[in-house]
């Protein structure tokens, strides 16, 4: 192995059965890219249930990646989705994710907190935005189709 480390960026994978969990997505990683430790510093997982298939379950996830010893392999990986393309990692066959760079701002959560009178507006009006927004949207799921909040990702899909 060589001396340095490659720091990859984090990756989107779209859809993943709702049967795989972090410790599955962890495998897959740790095998393809044949370090000694796990390259894995965390993964996000997102439950979403597909809008066209009622009761089917999948998840969106985010995986971040510690400084992992520089192979050609890993070199190449973070490369390309550094570069913004779209790599395929079968995770198994003949099954695969569609991996992406991870475009997404990260998202900062407020502290729980006792709401003051003043803030409960604000914050009705968020809930009754968000209540409008799912109520208006009839997009697909990335598994038959495209979520609403990746419309943008998947845009430039054909120029890749």
């Amino acid at each position: 192995m060589a001396s340095h480390l490659t720091q990859i960026s984090s990756v989107f994978l779209p859809c993943v059965s709702a049967y795989h969990d972090q410790a599955y997505i962890e495998s897959v990683f740790w095998t393809v890219f044949e370090t000694e430790e796990s390259p894995i510093r965390h993964i996000d997982l997102i439950l979403k249930e597909d809008l066209n298939k009622p009761n089917c379950f999948y998840h969106i996830a985010f995986v971040f990646f510690k400084p992992l010893p520089t192979t050609d392999l890993i070199a190449r990986f973070a490369a390309d989705i550094e570069s913004g393309k779209r790599v395929k990692v079968v995770h198994s066959e003949p099954w695969y994710w569609n991996t992406r760079k991870n475009t997404r701002p990260k998202q900062v959560r407020k502290p729980p907190r006792i709401l003051s009178e003043a803030d409960e507006g604000e914050i009705k009006e968020a809930q009754k935005a968000l209540r409008n927004r799912r109520a208006t949207d009839k997009h697909e799921s990335p598994c038959g189709g495209i979520p609403p909040d990746w419309q943008d990702f998947y845009d430039h899909e054909d120029e890749m």
